[in-house]
């Protein structure tokens, strides 16, 4: 079963809004450039994505829980930032760091083997974790970015991650927002989120 078709009928289903928001154009092409800045294989769910589309027009409403989905041109340019950020040193940033899982996240500011995925526009992200600390998944879903110095793993892989947005799609807590778009209880998404797995 292709987990992110489902996800996004019905997400499609539910906001038709939200249906014209997706770049229907795939850019697989890309998806080496991606694992080569990783340095990982990519996940055979996150290479259906991008077979199915490029993620979303920037201009849009986020399409995931008020998240971007990040196209594939964004992704290979947060990654070049973030090296050029990890380049120049961590000094002092990587001390504010937690692994609300604990051991499950390496205790840093940045990492080149994080991949993102959605961005809330801010610098932060939820994505891939190919550099995992010593109790964690590799391949673990995780938040990451400028504002999240703690760091939760919200699923042990992609396909797990995009089953449990699609029972969220359920949830007595999701809101419709006036744009058309949806959130979780009206709050960030990743903070649902770490509300959410700390539970």
């Amino acid at each position: 079963m292709n987990e992110w078709i489902v996800l996004r009928e019905k997400i499609e289903s539910k906001f038709p809004a939200l249906i014209d928001v997706i770049n229907n154009e795939s850019n697989v092409e890309s998806l080496n450039k991606i694992a080569d800045l990783v340095g990982n294989t990519l996940p055979q769910s996150f290479v259906s994505i991008y077979a199915n589309c490029n993620g979303q027009f920037c201009t849009k409403a986020g399409f995931v829980f008020g998240l971007s989905l990040l196209s594939t041109e964004k992704i290979i340019h947060e990654l070049n930032v973030w090296r050029e950020i990890i380049d120049q040193g961590l000094e002092g940033l990587n001390e504010s760091c937690s692994s609300l899982t604990p051991s499950a996240i390496k205790i840093e500011y940045a990492n080149t083997k994080w991949l993102p995925l959605l961005g809330d526009g801010g610098g932060n992200f939820i994505g891939v974790d190919f550099d995992p600390g010593p109790t964690g998944t590799k391949g673990q879903i995780i938040n990451f970015g400028r504002d999240e110095d703690d760091k939760c793993v919200f699923a042990k892989s992609l396909d797990d991650f995009l089953v449990l947005l699609t029972e969220l799609l359920n949830s007595p807590s999701l809101v419709e927002e006036e744009d058309g778009s949806y959130s979780y209880n009206h709050t960030h998404f990743i903070d649902a989120l770490k509300e959410l797995s700390q539970k």
